[in-house]
C-alpha cells in the first residue's frame, strides 16, 4: 500500500513559503490615473493560489506627484507575510531641461461623428513664456505620428488646453505617447 500524502510535498514547509503574486517592488502611475490597491494581488504557496486575506496600509494621491509607500499584509491560516511597495506618481510627459510637463494623459471626448475634443494640462515651471508650442505624439493603436500646434504659445505656470480634432478613426480607444515638445 502506498500512502499518497508521503509522495506530495509538504506545502506548509519552509521550502514553499507564502508569497505575493502580482505585486512589484515599485509601481509607476501617471498623474490622475486610478489605482486599485489590491487588483491582481494574490497569495501563493509554490504554484498554488491560496484564499487568504490581503490588506494594505498607506495611501496614494494620484493627483499629487511624488513617491508613496504601501505595505501589504497577507495572511493564510496562522502564517503572515508583509511587503512594502514604492508607488511613484509621475507626469505623463516631462522635459527636465526645459521644466515642462504634461501632467496627465490626454482626455478624449467624442463630439460628433468624426469630431473629438482632446484636452490636458501643460505645466511650464521655467522662467520663459514660449511664443509657440508643438506637441509631437505617437498613437500605438495605428502606429501613426501626430502633431498639435499651439500658435498662442505656452505661458509660465499651469495651462489647460482643449482642441478639436477631426478623424474617422476611433480616438476614444487609442493610446497616445508624447515623443517630444518643441518650443520657440
Amino acid at each position: 500500500m502506498i500512502i499518497l500524502g508521503s509522495l506530495l510535498p509538504n506545502m506548509n514547509s519552509a521550502e514553499y513559503p507564502l508569497r505575493f503574486e502580482g505585486l512589484d517592488d515599485k509601481i509607476s502611475l501617471v498623474y490622475g490615473d486610478s489605482f486599485d490597491y489590491t487588483d491582481d494581488v494574490k497569495l501563493y504557496r509554490n504554484k498554488t493560489k491560496l484564499n487568504g486575506e490581503i490588506s494594505y496600509s498607506g495611501s496614494v494621491d494620484t493627483h499629487a506627484l511624488g513617491e508613496y509607500e504601501i505595505t501589504y499584509t497577507g495572511k493564510y491560516d496562522d502564517e503572515i507575510i508583509t511587503k512594502t511597495v514604492k508607488v511613484e506618481v509621475i507626469p505623463f510627459y516631462i522635459d527636465y531641461n526645459r521644466k515642462i510637463a504634461v501632467l496627465k494623459r490626454f482626455k478624449i471626448e467624442k463630439r460628433s461623428n468624426n469630431s473629438y475634443t482632446v484636452s490636458g494640462t501643460i505645466v511650464n515651471k521655467s522662467d520663459i513664456a514660449y511664443s509657440k508650442l508643438t506637441i509631437n505624439y505617437y498613437c500605438t493603436n495605428n502606429s501613426t505620428n501626430y502633431q498639435i500646434n499651439f500658435d498662442e504659445g505656452l505661458p509660465i505656470g499651469s495651462n489647460d488646453f482643449s482642441i478639436v480634432l477631426t478623424s474617422t478613426e476611433p480616438f476614444l480607444t487609442y493610446d497616445f505617447k508624447i515623443n517630444s515638445i518643441e518650443l520657440s
